[in-house]
């Protein structure tokens, strides 16, 4: 059976598979399989894939789909995997040589269930290195709230993902309720500071969204999120957090579009907030992040920039 199993949702990528393809057919570790799912894509994806497969029989364990989703797919190759550990790659994006080998190294090293690595975000006009945010000295509680909820930063231990029953919600920003769920769990890490992964900004990508409909999502993500903090007491109070921040940001976003959508996500969205932050919560984090907008009433900031900076402390003062 191989070590690494690495999942690849693909839909309508057909541009952009092969890179995807070459670049874990040039890694330096090569006890992996690649389980690519094709869900539902109508270009040439799967001819791309059936290619690859008939080329490399480590891609031949590839299925198609009907058309369900990011998170979905990630589920159907999750069942499919046979590896120890599992990564998961985006079909546009591609990966470096040692994607596989340094993490699986650092994992047998700390016999960790997650190692974290850092990034390049290509955009077109230029390129970002995003470095982990978390270390191994963080408690699992601080980790939770330092970790980036993208996936494709990290290699899992499989028996710790099926043990704890991981699974990918069927709705956009899947990540953001995957992550912080999985960090609830308390999985020992391992920290690899070197950017392994090459994620590719581009127009009409799922993650590149911004301010559209589909973002609408973020209200089902929060609503997750809530409902399992309270069945997980030892990160009640960072699961509340986490929600309240990350529905707050996309608030911020949403104020910069007028259309009769966003006004209702906006809307909504009060109500969920309202819900879990408000002068009677006993979230330690919400306290502090109510005091500090409290302190920062009379900086002469304006509504919108003064909630942008403070978004990611939780602060909701886009109703204010």
């Amino acid at each position: 059976m191989p070590i690494i199993s690495v999942v690849v949702p693909v839909y309508n990528a057909s541009a952009f598979l092969g890179r995807c393809f070459d670049s874990l057919a040039a890694m330096t570790f090569h006890d992996f399989e690649v389980i690519a799912v094709d869900d539902g894509s109508d270009d040439d994806s799967w001819s791309i894939i059936e290619d690859f497969a008939r080329r490399d029989s480590r891609f031949a364990r590839s299925v198609r789909v009907p058309h369900g989703g990011l998170g979905p797919a990630r589920n159907r190759g999750l069942d499919l995997s046979l590896g120890e550990f599992i990564a998961f790659v985006d079909a546009d994006d591609h990966v470096d040589p040692d994607y596989c080998g340094a993490p699986y190294a650092l994992a047998c090293e700390r016999e960790a269930d997650l190692v974290c690595f850092g990034s390049w975000w290509d955009y077109p006009d230029r390129k970002e290195l995003h470095e982990p945010t978390c270390h191994e000295a963080m408690t699992p509680q601080e980790a939770l709230l330092a970790m980036t909820p993208v996936v494709w930063e990290k290699l899992y231990r499989r028996d710790f993902l099926q043990s704890r029953q991981l699974r990918f919600p069927a709705i956009c920003h899947e990540d953001e309720v995957f992550t912080p769920l999985l960090m609830a769990h308390a999985p020992r890490i391992a920290v690899l500071r070197r950017p392994l992964y090459v994620y590719v900004r581009r127009e009409g990508s799922i993650s590149g969204l911004g301010v559209n409909p589909k973002s609408a999502d973020v209200l089902q993500a929060f609503r997750l999120v809530i409902e399992h903090s309270r069945t997980l007491p030892g990160f009640r109070y960072e699961l509340e957090f986490y929600a309240v921040r990350f529905l707050a940001w996309s608030v911020s976003c949403w104020a910069s579009c007028d259309e009769d959508w966003s006004v209702d996500c906006r809307r909504r969205a009060k109500v969920l907030l309202d819900a879990v932050d408000h002068p009677g919560s006993d979230n330690p984090y919400l306290m502090r992040a109510r005091q500090a907008i409290r302190h920062k009433r009379s900086s002469g900031r304006s509504l919108l920039s003064r909630f942008r900076r403070w978004a990611q402390r939780g602060m909701r003062s886009a109703f204010q």
